[in-house]
């Protein structure tokens, strides 16, 4: 097998009324970079650069900072302390040759990253969001994707920009996980786990559980890499074809994640979930799209029978320990609510349990899934890779549904 692989990476900053761009080339072990249209060449400059010469849409250049000061402008979030926005557009190039078939991937898209402190100048909030887009850019669909965002920080936060931010202790409330973002509880407690090399630890919490019920809730978690999805491939980075995984299934633990490697040593099928940095690292199994299912219940309906509950609306990391199945996830800022309303903003708290604990202990799903751009560090290697989930309410600590 033959394998190529070229790739194109634009990234756009935008920080506080200053504007900077770096776009690099990747072509095997040579890199062409482009600083605010100052050319540097890295790795070997004896290649010739036309090997970069791939279909390249030219970077966003005609997206001002004044563009997005204006846009910020028209929402009602107090006064603005700071505004970050990185816009990174991927183009990626595969080709593979094996036994005289070709198969070709290209894929574009592009991940922009939001961040805002606003409110009070002694207790400011500070959100950060991920925004997907897929496909071409061009500037009207950026400020489209961030206006779509603004108005829901400006719709959670903008009644509570001048208020202090309240101390809680989160085991005293119910947790309630927002489409999207929460997705990160899939992603860390469950989804690290069950990816093959993890799996097969002899110390894996959920090791030797395949095919058992691991929770009372009956509910669906799935890997999933198709086309219309955030993270997509036709052919994994060991030569597979990606296919979806149902990893849990109506409260059944139905599948792992494995590479080719995982999947020779234990003789098991191979999901194509094989995926590396770049050309200088080995693939190893990895997430891609991981999702919990929909259920039936709206977003208005859970927060209405909330009678005390944080919505964790900001969620920036977390990790899991898989030896037991402890986690832990820090989230910025909270919206605290009393029956049935927000009344308030948290401080940053972390919010952690147990995997088994927390799976049954949801005590409502709703039916307004998302998906969420992320990245992941994993053995030295970080990844685009996205989660979803619909809205989650998760009963207090210690209380089993």
């Amino acid at each position: 097998m033959v394998k190529e692989e070229r790739k194109k990476v634009t990234v756009i900053n935008l920080v506080n009324g200053q504007k900077n761009i770096t776009s690099f080339f990747e072509d095997g072990t040579v890199r062409r970079c482009i600083n605010n249209n100052d050319v540097e060449y890295y790795a070997d400059n004896s290649i010739d650069s036309s090997i970069f010469t791939m279909d390249a849409d030219d970077y966003i250049d005609d997206i001002q900072w004044h563009d997005i000061d204006a846009l910020i402008k028209e929402h009602s979030l107090g006064t603005v302390l700071c505004t970050s926005v990185v816009i990174r557009s991927e183009r990626r190039m595969l080709h593979v040759t094996a036994d005289d078939n070709i198969t070709k991937d290209d894929t574009l898209y592009t991940i922009i990253e939001l961040t805002l402190s606003f409110g009070n100048l002694y207790s400011p909030i500070t959100s950060k969001r991920n925004l997907y887009v897929n496909g071409k850019l061009n500037r009207k669909n950026i400020l489209d994707t961030l206006n779509k965002e603004l108005f829901k920080i400006e719709k959670q936060y903008s009644e509570h920009t001048s208020s202090e931010l309240i101390s809680v202790d989160p085991e005293e409330y119910e947790i309630i996980l927002p489409a999207g973002i929460g997705g990160i509880f899939v992603h860390e407690a469950i989804g690290h786990c069950l990816e093959g090399d993890l799996f097969f630890e002899k110390d894996n919490v959920l090791n030797k559980k395949l095919g058992k019920r691991i929770t009372l809730n009956d509910i669906s978690i799935s890997d999933r890499c198709s086309r219309e999805d955030m993270i997509y491939y036709n052919i994994s980075d060991d030569g597979i074809i990606p296919e979806n995984v149902d990893l849990i299934k109506n409260g059944f633990l139905e599948g792992i994640m494995t590479n080719s490697m995982i999947s020779e040593y234990y003789k098991i099928k191979d999901t194509g979930n094989g995926r590396a940095m770049d050309c200088f690292n080995i693939p190893i199994p990895r997430m891609r799209n991981t999702y919990l299912h929909n259920g039936s219940e709206s977003c208005e309906s859970i927060l209405r029978n909330t009678k005390k509950g944080i919505i964790a609306a900001d969620i920036i990391g977390g990790n899991v320990i898989t030896a037991n199945g402890d986690f832990v996830f820090n989230v910025n800022h909270g919206l605290i609510v009393e029956n049935g309303s927000i009344i308030g903003v948290t401080k940053p708290f972390l919010f952690s349990s147990n995997i088994a604990d927390a799976l049954n202990q949801i005590n409502a799903i709703g039916n307004d899934l998302e998906f969420y751009p992320s990245k992941c560090a994993k053995q030295g290697q970080l990844i685009d890779v996205s989660f979803g989930m619909p809205t989650v309410k998760i009963a207090k600590r210690g209380i089993c549904l």
